[in-house]
């Protein structure tokens, strides 16, 4: 079985780029709250009281913080369904070792 080390680093590779990517999805509705980046946005923009023109509000970390969370998320992930496949292995493999 490919060992866990493996997995997280490949993941740490993919995962740069994918926050990176996710840094661009827009979401809100463009004539109120909106932004673009998810889950943390590049930039945020909401109009105030009656003005013309949204106020933006920057943020310059959105890019390292996606990366983060897809590191992270991933890694828990990749680890559970490691965990779950090589607890059921073991289980095969003493079913066998019964039946032999």
């Amino acid at each position: 079985m490919i060992r866990l080390r493996n997995f997280i680093v490949a993941w740490a590779f993919i995962s740069i780029p994918l926050g990176v990517a996710a840094t661009q999805v827009p979401w809100g509705d463009p004539e109120g709250f909106h932004g673009i980046g998810m889950p943390f946005a590049g930039v945020y923009w909401d109009y105030l009281g009656d003005a013309e023109y949204p106020t933006d509000y920057p943020n310059p970390y959105a890019g390292i913080l996606n990366s983060a969370v897809f590191l992270i998320v991933g890694s828990i992930a990749i680890l559970v369904i490691y965990s779950l496949v090589a607890r059921l292995r073991d289980i095969r493999s003493n079913q066998r070792e019964r039946a032999a």
